[in-house]
């Protein structure tokens, strides 16, 4: 999704990656929060994903392949099934609270300085990561 929205395919307004900040958060806070959340270990469109509930976070470790996600290219000529295995989400139900963010990613050292003029940006750590993002 955000390769689409950075690019503005598929109708999506294009917006700069600089415009565009990563929330961190953990899964131990997620999960101790009571928050209901789904994960899949793939695209959603996909017939060959799964979906997964609360009851199986503890076994998202095996559940995922970590190496696609973490691939950086989405293409295997010998792997027709990366980019697919690639796009796993993890989604939780409603807004995660303020409270819940703990750090914050940015494009560059523009976009960096930028947060911390924001009126609602409340310390938490800032990092700059140009991997990812498209």
């Amino acid at each position: 999704m955000l390769f689409v929205i950075q690019r503005g395919l598929n109708g999506v307004e294009t917006v700069p990656p600089s415009d565009i900040i990563y929330c961190v958060t953990s899964l131990d806070y997620v999960r101790d929060a009571g928050f209901d959340f789904i994960f899949s270990n793939g695209h959603a469109v996909s017939d060959l994903t799964n979906f997964f509930g609360p009851e199986k976070v503890g076994e998202i470790r095996s559940l995922l392949d970590w190496d696609a996600i973490k691939a950086k290219y989405w293409k295997n000529e010998k792997d027709l099934d990366l980019k697919r295995r690639k796009e796993a989400e993890f989604l939780l139900w409603g807004d995660l609270p303020a409270t819940g963010i703990e750090g914050l990613i940015a494009y560059d050292e523009t976009a960096r300085e930028q947060i911390f003029q924001m009126k609602s940006y409340n310390g938490q750590r800032v990092r700059v990561r140009l991997d990812y993002y498209f």
